[in-house]
């Protein structure tokens, strides 16, 4: 898998991370199986994919908390 594609995965999920994309989707989306998408991403990135969504998920919160007056309740939400 070509190093392109590794990064067009981790900004897919990126930008997909709100509605929890699953490894299905992640393989639909670049055309391999599920099993080696999983094991490159995790290669790439050092976690697994459910990890690097949580993680991206969080990091999004915090900007959110940091740069909004919206309240936690919501962002959390």
């Amino acid at each position: 898998m070509s190093v392109q594609t590794l990064e067009s995965m981790v900004d897919w999920v990126e930008r997909n991370a709100a509605n929890c994309p699953t490894l299905k989707d992640l393989s639909d989306h670049v055309g391999y199986s599920a099993c080696y998408c999983s094991s490159q991403f995790h290669r790439h990135t050092g976690m697994t994919l459910k990890q690097y969504v949580a993680r991206t998920k969080l990091l999004e919160a915090k900007r959110q908390i940091t740069t909004t007056d919206d309240r936690m309740i919501d962002i959390a939400i």
